[in-house]
């Protein structure tokens, strides 16, 4: 009886020397302060030589097949072989996870705009600028994230029979203004598109510093003579320079000028109207008026503008925001060697918004759109993001313009 009664009198003494914390459910463990991190964020290592609980893939092998390799690895013992083809049968959606750290949950918001997540790739047959794919994060409500795997996210532009290494920074999936709680990430997803097969490896969080938005001087015009020959005395020396050739582009309080110089083997070939110009041989560029404008905003103000520019069929200007034909343009083109040339005057009046100003800066993005001798777009090249779609539909892609 006497025993028990001190069992009893150490319980509660022991239970009144100490002291409890409640765990969060996606509470992360302490680290070591030696272990590899950024910014405090220790998950880094997504996919290393184990293949374990933490990997699952769409289970159609008609659709996906998902295996672990120990000859074709980057570094270490082990990597994926990964084959996929959506239209093999009624593949729906086809894909693979990952849930790494045993599915705890991961605070990305420590390195939202300075880690990026890092994978090595490498073909079994021919080549690839970038990967049919698109990469997601998924936290524990369901809410996801998205970004694709373009060529610009791939060292060297192009993935073949050797390991190469593919970046695509956090910045990419807009992790601040998503649904997605960042702090409570559950796991990360690859979506399979199209079909092809390849080994990978090494599937980590970096280190990554942004590279930010590329930068135009513009020189205000005295002036332009539309004939179709960008006279060097005429146009300021900066350009657009893209794989295709160079756009120019200057303004006066009455005009904006847009002229180039394009490499196109099917010149002045574009059999379409309105807002489907884009679909053959054309110019676009896309810019704000407003320099107060925020140049992360993801949506189009009002005093933004979408123009494009036909070259061929009836060698139109088209306004995607307003929905209209530019009235009072002035278009002139010309043909030496494998080059076209060609100006455009296009009146600040028909935009219906305020010239730019001396001393203020906009942000800016200028493409080619090139077709085929059928005249469908083949191709289209930009210049503040090559590798990356999207700056029709979201203004933080574009460059800066600033008016000297």
């Amino acid at each position: 009886m006497k025993a028990t009664a001190w069992i009893i009198l150490l319980t509660i003494i022991v239970a009144g020397c100490s002291t409890f914390q409640d765990a969060g459910l996606y509470q992360q463990a302490a680290q070591p302060d030696n272990k590899p991190n950024i910014n405090g964020f220790y998950q880094v290592a997504i996919f290393r030589d184990v293949y374990s609980g933490d990997v699952w893939f769409s289970k159609k092998p008609e659709c996906v097949q998902v295996a672990f390799e120990t000859k074709e690895v980057k570094t270490g013992d082990g990597a994926l072989s990964i084959k996929w083809d959506k239209q093999a049968a009624d593949c729906g959606w086809i894909g693979m996870g990952f849930g790494w750290d045993n599915w705890t949950g991961k605070d990305l918001s420590l390195i939202t705009h300075t880690a990026a997540i890092s994978f090595w790739a490498k073909t079994k047959k021919g080549s690839s600028k970038g990967l049919p794919w698109a990469v997601g994060f998924e936290d524990f409500s369901g809410n996801q994230a998205w970004s694709g795997v373009t060529a610009d996210c791939v060292k060297g532009g192009v993935i073949g029979n050797t390991w190469t290494e593919v970046i695509i920074p956090l910045d990419r999936f807009s992790l601040d203004d998503a649904d997605i709680d960042p702090t409570t990430i559950k796991q990360l997803l690859f979506q399979f598109e199209s079909s092809g097969s390849i080994w990978m490896d090494e599937i980590t969080i970096v280190p990554f510093t942004p590279v930010g938005p590329k930068k135009m001087l513009m020189e205000q015009s005295s002036g332009i003579v539309t004939d179709g020959k960008i006279a060097s005395a005429e146009w300021p020396d900066s350009s657009f320079n893209l794989d295709c050739g160079i756009i120019k582009v200057t303004a006066d309080q009455n005009y904006l000028y847009v002229g180039g110089r394009i490499k196109d083997n099917s010149p002045f070939i574009n059999n379409q109207k309105g807002k489907d110009i884009w679909n053959g041989d054309a110019v676009e560029i896309a810019f704000s008026t407003n320099a107060g404008a925020d140049p992360k905003r993801k949506i189009y103000y009002n005093t933004d503008k979408h123009i494009g520019i036909q070259l061929g069929g009836s060698f139109e200007v088209y306004e995607w925001q307003a929905g209209m034909q530019l009235t009072g343009v002035e278009i002139k083109r010309s043909i030496s060697n494998d080059s076209v040339y060609f100006e455009a005057k296009i009146p600040w009046s028909s935009l219906a918004v305020r010239p730019w100003e001396k001393g203020n800066q906009y942000g800016i993005e200028v493409a080619v759109d090139l077709g085929s001798a059928d005249g469908a777009r083949e191709y289209q090249y930009r210049w503040n993001t090559p590798g990356r779609e999207g700056f029709n539909m979201d203004p933080s892609l574009w460059g800066i313009l600033k008016i000297n």
